[in-house]
């Protein structure tokens, strides 16, 4: 008789309701339909049919190997040794979806190089503003700090320090982003 709880997915508690429910091990899981342990708490119509497979998989005997000389492709690798590394395509015949074609684009217009300069002007007029208004808030979260004391204290100093390192980093960000959008814009014009 295997346990239960040997059963991946199956828990002590889990087990112990299959068993009031009269299934007291892999083997009776492995024999059930999944109608009967759909009344069991927790185990629902697409739970039902995983347990049972991985109570058959978990019960079923191991094959013996038909002849010494199996092929060494199909043993796993043993801890440590690496496996090889087989792409999408090889296996499939396919590209990968995901991996779209690249093609040249053309240059940007005198007009596309202005739009994308405002922008990166704009995103970073934005993320000023958004920064003053996080440097503001750590302001105030520090001013209460000082008039708090003990525990509370600490805690305020601790979220105006956060404050204050979210301003600047969302200032940092923002000057950066610009700094790509205007490195763009001059690659695209040269």
């Amino acid at each position: 008789m295997t346990d239960l709880t040997r059963v991946t997915g199956i828990g002590p508690g889990l087990a112990a309701q299959l068993t009031a429910a009269g299934i007291s091990d892999a083997e009776a899981l492995a024999q059930a339909k999944p109608d009967d342990i759909l009344s069991v708490r927790g185990i629902g119509a697409g739970t039902a049919p995983v347990l049972i497979a991985r109570a058959k998989h978990l019960t079923s005997p191991t094959p013996a190997p038909t002849s010494p000389a199996a092929p060494a492709s199909a043993e796993k690798p043993s801890k440590g040794t690496k496996r090889s590394k087989t792409s999408t395509t090889e296996i499939t015949g396919k590209k990968d979806a995901r991996k779209k074609d690249k093609k040249p684009k053309a240059a940007p217009s005198k007009a596309d190089m202005k739009k994308a300069e405002k922008a990166a002007e704009e995103i970073e007029a934005k993320a000023k503003k958004k920064a003053k208004k996080a440097e503001k808030k750590a302001a105030k979260a520090e001013e209460k700090a000082k008039k708090k004391s003990g525990k509370t204290k600490a805690k305020a100093k601790k979220r105006a320090s956060k404050l204050k390192a979210k301003a600047k980093s969302i200032k940092t960000k923002a000057v950066k982003k610009a700094e790509k959008i205007k490195k763009k814009a001059l690659k695209a014009t040269n």
